[in-house]
Order: C-alpha cells, then structure tokens, then sequence
C-alpha cells in the first residue's frame, strides 16, 4: 500500500472568461448574485476518494447538496458531469503527509446558475448550479485546479526494453558487466528521446577500446540500424564520460557492445481506476 503524499504547489489558477483573480468565499445567496459565483466547501463537504501519487492525480467527491451552514445562509444543488473529479497535482512544490485526513483542505467551486435569468421569482432555478471549476486550497495555497468542461492532461507511460551483448576482441573484459553498463546508458538515452518521438527501434554496435597505456579511446559507431542520432548521440557521450565503464577495460582490450533497443511513448487519458485511499 503506498502511502499518501500530496504534491503542493502554487498552481497558478486558470481564469474563466470574465473573471480573474483568486477566487474567495461567497455568503449571499446565488439569487442575488449575478455572473459566477463562488462557493468554498469544507472539509466536510467533499471527500478525497483516490490517489495517484505516480502520476499526481487525487479523485475529489464533492456534495451536490449543501444546506446552511456558518459560512453560508442559503441552500445549493450542484450539477456535476460526474459524481467525481479528476484533478491533477502539480510535479513540483512542497510535500505534506495527509495522514491526519483533509480536515485543513477546502474546496472553491466556480459555478453559474442553470438558468440564465436568476432573479428572486426563480430563486429554485438559481439555486441550481451548474460546476464550472474546482481549485483545492490549504490556507492560500492552490494545490489543484481543474477546469471541468476541459479534460485532465494525457498521461505518457514508456515501454522500453534494451538488450546488450558483448563481443570481446582482445584483453580479459567481464562481458557481463560492460553490457549491464551499456544497458543502463541505453535505457536513459532510449527514455530521453521518446520524449520527442512516439516509437524507437533499432540496434547500435559499439566499438571500446583503450590504448597499450589504458587510456580510453573514444567509443565509435560501427553498426548502426537504429537511425537516431540523438540517442546515438547520447549514448556515445555517456560511454565516453562512464566512470564504470572504462575501469573493466584492462590497457590495449577492444571490444564491441552490441544494444538492441525498443521503446514505444503511449499517451493516456488519465481514468478513475486508481489506488482507494481509506485514510481519506
């Protein structure tokens, strides 16, 4: 069971059209207000269901009924697409430990009235609200926003696998070992460039050698079915710079590191099968 860490950052908040700055509480009545509204739940009017802590997704539950209350002097239903929102939690911020619950969390919805005519001979219809924005908040601090007739960022997942071989022309070379250093060196290099491209696949053949004094010779492509040269790049410059690498090549060895890579990029839309978090 993983453990819950929420991800706290100064989420910049997304603007509606319209509006613009924080949103606040809001204590009159949606019947009296025109435009927008803005409604904060407490900590009893919403529920953290589930996390994702590797990909930084928390499930909120809101009510869609809130009576009266300390803040409020007015009754609301609120219409949601779903009973409940995925929302994102940024890379980067700070890390707080939530085993004591949400109890210090609230939830700002922005929303409208259903009806686009709200005056107080329609105060049903105007106390009817349609959920345009969430923005989860702990004091000041926006830790998520979510724009609800927006979808959630894709999520993208790499599939690699990277095979290496070694074939050892001169000297005595754990073959084993300097193949566990290409793979690695691989792996990064084969990550790396999936960033900017949805599929990998190919081979490099790579020559090692040092000199008659052990000084490393700088690594050469002698095969080269992959046709990437920014993994080529990458890797060839990782090889040259490995400090594993060149203490298992004993001085005047050459050998050839032979590395079959496969990585495929597989965007995602992020959905609610994620981990129950019974702490929540």
């Amino acid at each position: 069971m993983l453990r819950l860490f929420a991800v706290f950052g100064l989420v910049a908040l997304l603007p509606l059209p319209g509006e613009a700055g924080e949103p606040g509480d809001h204590d009159d009545s949606p019947c009296n207000t025109p435009g927008r509204i803005k409604l904060a739940l407490t900590a009893d009017e919403f529920t953290m269901t589930a996390y994702d802590a590797a990909r930084g997704l928390v499930l909120v539950r809101p009510q869609s009924e809130l009576l009266p209350g300390v803040d409020r002097s007015y009754s609301v239903k609120l219409r949601f697409a779903e009973p409940e929102v995925l929302m994102p939690l940024g890379p980067n911020g700070l890390f707080f430990g939530l085993e004591s619950g949400s109890a210090e969390l609230e939830l700002v919805v922005v929303a409208k009235p259903v009806s686009p005519e709200c005056d107080a001979e329609a105060r049903p219809a105007c106390d009817e609200l349609e959920a345009l924005a969430l923005y989860l908040k702990r004091g000041d601090m926006v830790i998520s926003s979510r724009r609800l007739r927006e979808p959630v960022e894709p999520v993208v997942r790499f599939e690699t696998r990277v095979f290496g071989r070694v074939q050892i022309e001169r000297g005595e070379v754990d073959a084993g070992a300097v193949a566990e250093v290409g793979q690695t060196l691989g792996e990064a290099c084969l990550r790396r460039g999936l960033r900017r491209t949805r599929m990998i696949q190919g081979s490099l053949r790579v020559q090692l050698a040092t000199t008659v004094l052990g000084k490393p010779e700088p690594p050469e492509i002698k095969v080269d079915s992959l046709v990437d040269a920014e993994v080529t790049r990458c890797l060839l410059d990782g090889l040259a710079r490995s400090e594993a690498l060149w203490p298992l090549l004993p001085a005047a060895s050459r050998v050839y590191l032979m590395l079959y890579f496969r990585g495929e990029a597989i965007s995602e839309t992020p959905t609610l099968a994620i981990e129950p978090n019974p702490s929540l």
